[in-house]
């Protein structure tokens, strides 16, 4: 009954990085997960990371290495965004870091990676939309709780926050 959310491509030496609904982010080496057959239902991911089992992963992003020039943008169901650069998170422990702290009630819903140029777009249950530079989001540390990235209704939060590249003028 789960659905497929995502796919990523990385090489086997890469690093994956779990970022939870709770802010924490955990790392494992691609190698390290095991493999399944086509038909076999996969393997849970707590028995794989050292999280909780209350815990859920939001985003899964593959790197090679943590030297590189970029950035991790994060937001909110909240409406909050942060933006971290990628060497922040070269030691992860086996019990995950804090990649975000979360205000009562918040969680972490998306992670994208950015090379210091796209902007960013968040939209809202209520339709409501914004797109704006990462830029105008200084760089943070990573146990930083972020900045407003978008003033929400009393009833309304985000439900999707991506990035694209500043030419890019369509969206659908």
């Amino acid at each position: 009954e789960d659905t497929l959310d995502q796919i990523i491509h990385s090489g086997s030496k890469d690093y994956i990085l779990f970022f939870t609904d709770r802010g924490k982010v955990y790392c494992e080496r691609a190698y390290q997960i095991p493999e399944s057959g086509r038909a076999s239902k996969g393997t849970r991911i707590q028995s794989i990371l050292q999280m909780d089992m209350e815990e859920h992963v939001t985003a899964v992003l593959p790197i090679s290495d943590f030297e590189r020039e970029g950035y991790f943008v994060m937001a909110t169901v909240g409406g909050r965004v942060k933006r971290v650069h990628v060497n922040e998170f070269a030691d992860v422990r086996p019990s995950g870091l804090i990649a975000l702290r979360l205000d009562e009630g918040d969680t972490l819903g998306w992670v994208k990676y950015t090379e210091g140029d796209h902007d960013i777009v968040m939209a809202t249950v209520l339709g409501q939309a914004i797109r704006f530079n990462e830029q105008d989001v200084r760089v943070m540390g990573r146990t930083a709780g972020g900045v407003s990235g978008i003033r929400l209704d009393q009833k309304d939060e985000v439900i999707s926050m991506d990035v694209i590249k500043r030419e890019d003028t369509h969206i659908l």
